[in-house]
């Protein structure tokens, strides 16, 4: 009976530890400070890595998958279908080598949306490169056909206060069209590296041979030092200080004086560098001698009033004066203005009855050569009338003539040679023509408005 119960008990507690067992195997984590050991190695962080893309398109890919401190190693044309790709933003840490061949078939049709036009209706501007960190150009040699320098607009541009340079044997190359052979071209306009307003000159560090222009904006409060860095540069490189196409003052932009109503494009000022002493030296900087063919200034700004009112009863000259230069010894042109007024003074200068002592008393007060327009340098104003924002014009329905310098030929009616005409342009006129302004003589004893120009 012993026997028995104890079977029943030993059975009974094998069913009750069996049915207690675990069913499933838990398995700990790896401690994350204690990783558990394995047999594979750790992987090495990965280093700088090397592009070489053949292609404009491989080239932006390169940029957009590179990391700080890759190397780009690129040899690209750019072709016209390729030629909308830029500009290329370096917004890494990277160094560039290579070549940069700018095709010979790219041409003026190409206005595309991303390109900056600075030349004309015929050209368009290309910027290959904007920096906005740290960027070392590094035996890199961009070469530039001669077909389309005019349409190269920059190569290398500072965009920030950020931005950095760093150049070693850096090269910017006129070649011939369909080859690379460098060739002399001092008529290009490309500029080979742009600094903005705002790049210190300590972020700046120069080793270049280039064709083509440096340009610095004027703003630039470290001018003067800027290329204390300079290694090495070609001595016949162009050192230009100016307004740069993107920071350019625009129409409406208001000034103490005025508004600034046509931009001739001339350069603000030049340098030269001396790579033995590695100083610069300006040249024509704001220098304005009065000369049509002066360099010096920019823009031409207009007064904000009157100086003359038409009931100021106060004429332009004698109209039956013939002792008075002929209508040839003035000019209709843009730039002449300043000279045309220069050589009324010398003869009406004294007179009170005429508009020239005004115009000198103004010179005298500020200092500063105001003048009575030119032909075309009103007619520049005429065109832009609308679109001034802190300058009106009295708006008489049927009379708003302005006297300019430029005497006109007499209307051809006329028969008495030594009357003298001036021409005037017709601020009411809807549909004034250049050629109106040239031809539209009116009587030197009329009496109509004056506004002064200057030039900036």
């Amino acid at each position: 009976m012993k026997k028995i119960s104890f079977l029943v008990i030993s059975i009974f507690l094998a069913i009750t530890l069996i049915s207690c067992y675990p069913r499933y195997t838990i398995i700990p984590l790896p401690d994350v400070d204690n990783p558990i050991d394995t047999d594979e190695p750790t992987p090495e962080p990965e280093g700088p890595t090397t592009f070489s893309p053949k292609t404009v398109q491989e080239l932006k890919k390169a940029i957009s998958d590179s990391k700080d401190g890759d190397t780009i190693e690129a040899d690209v044309v750019i072709s016209q279908e390729e030629f909308a790709e830029f500009p290329i933003i370096l917004d890494k840490k990277l160094t560039m080598k290579g070549e940069y061949l700018i095709a010979d078939d790219i041409n003026s049709e190409l206005m595309l949306m991303n390109t900056v036009s600075r030349n004309g209706a015929g050209a368009v501007g290309l910027s290959l490169f904007d920096i906005q960190d740290e960027v070392s150009l590094v035996d890199l040699t961009v070469k530039v056909a001669e077909s389309t320098v005019t349409m190269v607009d920059q190569i290398v541009s500072l965009i920030s206060s950020d931005s950095i340079l760093k150049t070693d044997n850096f090269k910017v190359q006129i070649i011939a069209d369909e080859t690379s052979s460098p060739i002399d071209n001092p008529q290009n306009t490309v500029i080979a590296i742009s600094v903005g307003e705002s790049v210190p000159a300590e972020n700046i560090n120069l080793d270049a041979e280039s064709d083509a222009m440096i340009y610095v904006d004027e703003n630039n409060a470290a001018i003067e030092t800027i290329f204390e860095n300079i290694a090495e540069i070609n001595p016949d490189t162009e050192i230009v200080v100016s307004k740069l196409p993107e920071t350019e003052i625009k129409l409406g932009t208001e000034l103490s004086d005025g508004i600034i109503y046509y931009d001739r494009g001339a350069e603000y000022g030049r340098y030269n560098y001396n790579g033995e002493t590695k100083t610069l030296t300006r040249i024509d900087y704001a220098v304005d001698d009065g000369s049509e063919g002066s360099t010096a200034w920019r823009f031409l700004i207009v007064a904000n009033e009157n100086l003359i009112a038409q009931s100021d009863e106060i004429s332009w000259g004698d109209f039956n004066d013939s002792d008075v230069p002929g209508w040839d010894e003035t000019s209709y042109e843009i730039g002449s203005g300043l000279k045309n007024t220069s050589t009324m003074l010398n003869y009406y200068g004294t007179e009170a009855a005429y508009i020239w002592p005004k115009v000198k008393e103004v010179q005298n007060t500020t200092g500063e050569q105001w003048f009575v327009p030119s032909a075309l340098e009103l007619y520049e104003l005429y065109k832009v009338k609308d679109e001034l924002t802190n300058i009106t014009f009295p708006s008489f329905s049927s009379n708003n003539r302005y006297w300019t310098s430029t005497r006109c030929m007499e209307p051809l009616s006329s028969t008495v040679l030594n009357e003298v005409y001036v021409c005037v342009v017709d601020f009411h006129d809807k549909d004034l023509t250049e050629e109106n302004v040239q031809q539209d003589g009116m009587s030197a004893n009329s009496n109509y408005f004056v506004r002064l120009i200057k030039r900036y």
